[in-house]
C-alpha cells in the first residue's frame, strides 16, 4: 500500500501529529529499555515515507532513528520500506545527511511482500516492527503472524495503525441486511476484512444492528486485540480522531513481546 496521495507529505495534518506523538512518546523508553538486553535492535517501519515531511517536521524513520542514536548509538539497524521510488529517493538522502547509512537500510518495492520475506531472517534481535499503512490494508494478519510467533525469549513488539472509516464501507452492513453479500465486490471486501481481523468474528461486530457506528468500531477493535493477547502477552490501543469532536479515523494498536530470561 502506497502513500503516493497529493498533499499526504506537505505537513502533518492533526491526526499525524498524534500518531507521531505517541510513536515518539514510546521510542526512548523503548529503546533505552531493550539496550539493557544487549542484543541487537531491529526497527522496521514498512510504510516508511520520505522521512521528513514538506514543512521540515521530522517522520516515523526520523523519529525511530534518533532515538535508537540516543539510546543505543552503534547496536541498532533499521529497515525502512517503500515501494515509491520518490519516496525511497529522498529517504535514501535523509539518511545519509544524518550519517546513519551505516545503520538504516530504505529497501524499495511491495512492502507486503518484502514484510513477508524479513521474518526468516530474524535471529536474536530485539525487534521493533511499525506499520503505518494508507487506508485499511497494509496490516493483514498473515503479516504479522510470524512476528507474533517468534520465540518469546527474543523481544518483539508492534505498533500498527488500523484505519477505522473504510471498515464499515467494506462490511457493507446494509447491503449484506438486505441479502447482497453474495455480490462479487462485497465477497471480496467481506475476504479482505477477514484477512486483516484473522477471522471472521468481525462479522458479529460490524454487521450487527446495535449499538453507534462508534461503539461497533470498539467492540472491534477489543476483539482484534483479544487475538493479538493470544500471541503476546502485553497488548492496547489508543484512538486518534481528527479533533476531539470528530469521530475515531484511527486506532493505533500496541503489542509487547515478553522476553524471558
Amino acid at each position: 500500500m502506497g502513500r503516493k496521495v497529493k498533499g499526504f507529505f506537505a505537513g502533518k495534518r492533526p491526526w499525524s501529529i498524534i500518531k507521531d506523538q505517541v510513536l515518539g512518546s514510546y521510542m526512548s523508553p523503548y529503546i533505552a529499555k531493550v539496550n539493557t538486553l544487549g542484543r541487537p535492535i531491529l526497527l522496521i517501519d514498512g510504510y516508511a515515507g520520505p522521512g521528513v515531511f514538506e514543512d521540515g517536521k521530522p517522520g516515523s524513520p526520523m523519529i525511530m532513528c534518533q532515538a535508537a542514536e540516543r539510546y543505543a548509538k552503534g547496536k541498532w539497524q533499521a529497515i525502512f520500506l517503500n515501494n515509491e521510488q520518490e519516496y525511497h529517493d529522498k529517504l535514501t538522502q535523509v539518511i545519509q545527511r544524518a550519517g546513519w547509512s551505516g545503520s538504516a537500510k530504505p529497501r524499495l518495492g511491495d512492502s507486503m511482500v518484502l514484510l513477508q520475506t524479513l521474518p526468516a531472517t530474524l535471529k536474536d534481535q530485539s525487534v521493533f516492527l511499525y506499520l503505518d499503512p494508507f487506508g485499511p490494508t497494509g496490516c493483514e494478519f498473515a503479516l504479522l503472524q510470524p512476528f507474533l510467533e517468534r520465540d518469546p525469549k527474543y523481544s518483539t513488539e508492534i505498533i500498527l495503525t488500523m484505519s477505522m472509516p473504510g471498515m464499515p464501507r467494506l462490511a457493507a452492513r446494509h447491503a449484506t441486511s438486505d441479502g447482497r453479500q453474495e455480490e462479487r465486490s462485497i465477497k471480496s471486501n467481506h475476504l479482505l476484512l477477514t484477512k486483516i481481523f484473522g477471522g471472521e468474528y468481525w462479522k458479529d461486530i460490524l454487521l450487527s444492528q446495535s449499538g453507534t457506528r462508534e461503539e461497533r468500531e470498539y467492540r472491534l477493535i477489543e476483539a482484534y486485540r483479544a487475538k493479538l493477547a493470544g500471541y503476546l502477552p502485553y497488548t492496547g490501543f489508543c484512538p486518534v480522531r481528527d479533533r476531539i469532536d470528530r469521530r475515531i479515523k484511527y486506532f493505533r494498536q500496541g503489542s509487547k513481546g515478553r522476553q524471558r530470561t
